[in-house]
């Protein structure tokens, strides 16, 4: 196979041929996982396709990835493409087998010859991963491993190959990140599909943190795009500069820091590019921290004097206009199209997914209620009160999203962040042992309880059951309470008085033995384990989250100035979407270099590959002959 495509770069076999060879590699392989994710007959010439989509799917709905940009326009043409084969079938169906097959061999000679290798890596990295996740569902460890395995030499590739191009053409790289393309009928780019599919290892790596760095001073607006044009026209000429001179003398990379930022300020105000200085990702994060701060400071002294009920006053105004303009940049963050129009209704349900995007709405929603309870109704002021209680608390958990892009908070945050889920691991074994103690305590200490009515809610049965076997696990007692020596509330002939009874002290004993001496010194003995296991990739998931708020601050408009742009913007990629009657398809540029340069790459990262492992075989057998001397 290798010779053939080293012989023939557009080699392809015919539809017949391909059939063919599907069914008889399907046949010897006998693969009970694709045969389970596979909706049809396996051995249908489609197959592979739905098997690709069906595992992508798995994916989204485990909250990782994305299905395909444009669903209804990325559909039509992937049945097309694939229907309308009669003569041949290209070389990118049969690494799309080798990868399901998980033929390493066969991939690897197919995978530097494909158009675009980066993102076909990127890809295939996920449809070995969503194949290992079914066979852990299975028990198959072995397939596991295997699939494993592939999908890191996948990741390997692509790091690699991200490696080549850097150190070659910087410019050229960038493109390459940028580059939106249809591989396997998913439209993306590589960039965004990193983050939509949390490829950590990708996106974290020092050449795409490079890059990050450039993009929060808009680099890629004042200078790259300039450049790009100017070769693209120009007449290259011996007293022309090269390309790589002439990006160095325009970009320049400033210390994230406030210094740096005023040093960006002040080079871009001398040379009158003032636009530049506005829209730059760097200054949309201060300008929000500013206008956020403000609505914090103003939020927490408003809620601190008396709410006058049916009465909206100045600052809740305005608080609540910030509320709406970040909601509708939210919204705008969850719908916004790709750079070529593209779009996917995934990306709402990932955006939500995202613990802070969670936390925003939350607070939004909470807000906006309390908002409309204090207009509507001056009876609910106690609540209204709550509610705003509540949005203010979440919108001061919300400050330390900023943090992130602060190594030395970053990590502690995002070990906070892993923590809880040990934690929330915790909590559902302790609230089966809280209401199990609960509702001992109640059918002993009260047995003659009673709910008078909805408004006193201390007196509801749930709330009563809970409140003392919850805080007993902070080292509050009740001891009187429950030997029945607590008179206070009770009145005569109440049902509400404390009784005491031998039991109730007992199973109290053995519950807080459980959950003070156990409980409390497993999840201590979790936070210690988890901690060594996040320290060892802390800085790797904080270089994935530093990425991902400087790319959102690439199109985010900070609020309350978004109100007046977002209509632009809106009506600009309406015209421009391509699912829409209106929309106009326009030139992409030719990109054919830094194709040719990819796969130039790719061949070489093969052969370093074969050379890697035909010396660490040389190294084992001589291992092994030193161990028989």
């Amino acid at each position: 196979m290798e010779q053939i495509l080293n012989s023939n770069e557009n080699f392809s076999m015919s539809n017949t041929t391909f059939q063919g060879l599907w069914k008889q590699e399907i046949r010897k392989e006998d693969d009970k996982i694709l045969q389970s994710v596979c909706p049809g007959d396996i051995e249908d010439p489609n197959a592979p396709i739905y098997i690709a989509d069906e595992l992508l799917k798995g994916l989204c709905c485990s909250k990782i990835g994305m299905i395909t940009c444009c669903k209804h326009c990325s559909t039509k043409t992937k049945r097309n493409n694939y229907d309308s084969v009669s003569e041949t079938v290209p070389t990118n169906e049969t690494l799309r087998i080798a990868v399901l097959l998980n033929q390493t061999k066969n991939a690897a000679v197919l995978w530097y010859q494909f158009e675009n290798p980066m993102m076909t890596a990127l890809i295939s990295i996920m449809y070995l991963t969503s194949l290992a996740n079914i066979a852990e569902e299975k028990f198959e460890e072995n397939r596991q491993d295997e699939y494993q395995s592939h999908a890191k030499l996948f990741l390997s590739r692509a790091v690699r190959l991200l490696e080549k191009m850097f150190a070659d053409d910087e410019q050229m790289a960038i493109e390459a990140l940028d580059n939106v393309c249809d591989v396997w009928g998913h439209i993306e780019s590589p960039l965004h599909f990193g983050h939509q599919f949390n490829i950590e290892e990708f996106i974290s790596h020092s050449s795409n943190q490079k890059d990050a760095s450039k993009r929060l001073f808009s680099y890629n607006v004042a200078a790259v795009e300039d450049v790009h044009s100017d070769i693209k026209h120009e007449t290259i000429t011996a007293k022309a500069p090269s390309r790589k001179h002439k990006l160095t003398t325009t970009t320049s990379v400033y210390p994230i820091t406030i210094s740096g930022w005023f040093s960006f300020i002040k080079n871009h105000w001398s040379k009158n590019s003032k636009i530049a200085i506005f829209t730059a990702p760097v200054t949309k994060i201060v300008i929000h921290i500013l206008f956020f701060i403000a609505a914090l400071i103003m939020f927490s002294y408003f809620l601190t004097r008396d709410l006058q009920p049916g009465s909206i006053n100045l600052l809740e105004g305005l608080i609540f206009i910030y509320m709406l303009g970040d909601l509708l940049e939210e919204i705008w963050s969850m719908i916004r199209p790709q750079k070529d129009c593209h779009w996917s209704p995934q990306r709402i349900f990932l955006h939500i997914f995202n613990i802070w995007n969670t936390l925003d709405f939350l607070c939004f929603i909470l807000y906006i209620l309390g908002f409309c309870l204090h207009i509507l109704d001056s009876d609910l002021i106690a609540h209204t009160r709550r509610i705003y209680s509540l949005a203010l608390f979440i919108m001061f958990l919300r400050l330390l999203n900023f943090l992130l892009l602060s190594k030395r908070f970053g990590i502690i945050i995002i070990m906070v962040k892993e923590m809880l889920v040990d934690l929330m691991q915790y909590l559902v074994i302790l609230t089966i042992l809280i209401f199990a103690a609960g509702v001992v305590y109640h059918a002993n200490v009260y047995p003659s309880h009673t709910v008078t009515g909805p408004s006193n809610m201390e007196y509801w049965r749930t709330l009563t059951i809970l409140q003392i076997p919850y805080w007993q696990v902070y080292g509050e007692l009740f001891l009187d309470t429950l030997e029945g020596n607590d008179d206070s509330g009770c009145k005569d002939d109440a049902p509400n008085c404390a009784a005491g009874d031998w039991i109730t002290p007992v199973i109290a004993a053995f519950y807080m033995m459980l959950t003070n001496w156990l409980l409390l010194n497993i999840v201590i003995a979790m936070f210690s384990a988890r901690f060594k296991e996040i320290r060892k990739n802390s800085e790797q998931k904080w270089r994935y989250y530093r990425h991902s708020v400087i790319i959102d601050f690439e199109d985010r408009i900070p609020s309350p100035l978004n109100f007046p742009f977002r209509i632009f913007s809106f009506v600009w990629y309406t015209s421009k979407c391509p699912c829409c009657p209106c929309y106009k398809k326009t030139a992409k540029g030719d990109r054919s270099d830094m194709l040719k340069k990819q796969r130039q790459f790719a061949k070489e990262i093969i052969a370093e590959e074969k050379h890697e492992g035909r010396m660490s075989k040389k190294q084992r057998t001589k291992d092994k002959l030193q161990k028989t001397t």
